[in-house]
């Protein structure tokens, strides 16, 4: 029969205080290495240059994996399409006017897709265009687009977005589909004609700053151009500082309305929109700024030149104040 031992279980020290105690072998201050390789930092993916291209054959010369990075980023500067480049045409129409959206240099290999794709979705200029603000009607080339190039494209300072300027003069829904513009925000029904207006408007903004904010594309900062409008015949063109004012005046303006903020009761989601909106607007006044002094009409005199400088020095002064009123209203979203 065993001997019971001489230190009772209750008493001896535990493996955990054991380990403490014991002083730490050289073998367990190393760190541990990981058996798998470790993946590029986020700091590394965003810059090009970072990483080493091998060459698969060894024993074949590489060229391109001996020259330095920035003679590397410099022909693939050359063998990218130059831009600007339409997001929104297909990719198989027209393949010498519209560059596609996927080059041939990025089907070489990973690295040189990371590498050169920094040159071709960051630095050059996209253009994208939609007919309406319809959802339906915008975005859909971004199902194409893997989310990686999406993220390069949101670094992009360059992307553009445009909007046709008489969208406005065909906005008059019928009775029965406002409804439909308008069930997501509030109850259209019990008030006046005016302000029926003035909400159906804003419900068409909001939809679309809402579809822009939770779309693939949110991350995107656009520099929205609002497109100039085309010649109605040979004699007469179409005023496009009265759609711009339009624009501002007539749909932009009524996010402030207080009749349209009564009627707003459902889907308030400022902090969404409120980028959106801000690009918007920031677009808008830019298109208003580009339009520059009008020329002086023929057979005008000196004093009705004088009187038309001074109408258009308080429709500017007009839109500036305006303009600012609706900054400050939407950045307290």
């Amino acid at each position: 029969m065993p001997s019971p031992p001489s230190t009772p279980r209750y008493a001896r020290p535990t493996a955990a205080s054991i380990s403490r105690c014991s002083p730490k072998s050289l073998k367990s201050s190393e760190p541990r290495k990981s058996l798998q390789p470790r993946s590029p930092s986020s700091k590394s993916s965003s810059t090009p240059g970072l990483m080493t291209i091998k060459p698969a054959d060894r024993k074949r010369p590489c060229p391109l994996a001996t020259l330095p990075t920035e003679l590397r980023l410099l022909i693939f500067e050359y063998a990218l399409p130059s831009g600007p480049i339409r997001l929104d045409s297909p990719l198989c129409a027209c393949p010498k006017k519209q560059p596609n959206l996927s080059p041939s240099l990025f089907h070489v290999c990973r690295l040189i897709r990371s590498e050169s794709a920094e040159i071709f979705l960051v630095r050059l200029p996209f253009v994208a265009s939609i007919s309406s603000l319809q959802p339906e009607s915008g975005h859909y080339w971004a199902d194409k687009l893997p989310t990686s190039h999406l993220a390069l494209l949101a670094r992009n300072r360059n992307m553009t977005l445009t909007i046709p300027s008489c969208l406005n003069s065909y906005f008059t829904p019928h009775a029965s589909s406002r409804w439909h513009y308008t069930k997501d925000f509030g109850n259209i029904y019990g008030i006046g004609e005016v302000h029926q207006r003035h909400f159906l408007r804003f419900c068409r903004l909001a939809k679309w700053w809402q579809f822009c904010a939770e779309n693939r594309v949110k991350n995107i900062g656009w520099n929205i151009e609002i497109q100039e409008a085309r010649t109605r015949g040979f004699w007469h063109q179409q005023d496009r500082e009265g759609q711009l004012r339009e624009w501002l005046f007539e749909d932009v303006t009524t996010i402030a309305l207080p009749c349209v903020q009564k009627m707003w009761v459902r889907g308030r989601r400022e902090k969404e929109m409120k980028r959106p909106a801000l690009q918007m607007l920031d677009g808008l006044d830019r298109s208003f700024q580009k339009l520059g002094s009008p020329k002086k009409p023929w057979g005008t005199n000196a004093e009705g030149w004088v009187s038309l400088e001074l109408e258009r020095s308080e429709r500017e002064d007009e839109w500036n104040k305006r303009v600012a009123l609706l900054r400050n209203f939407i950045s307290r979203w």
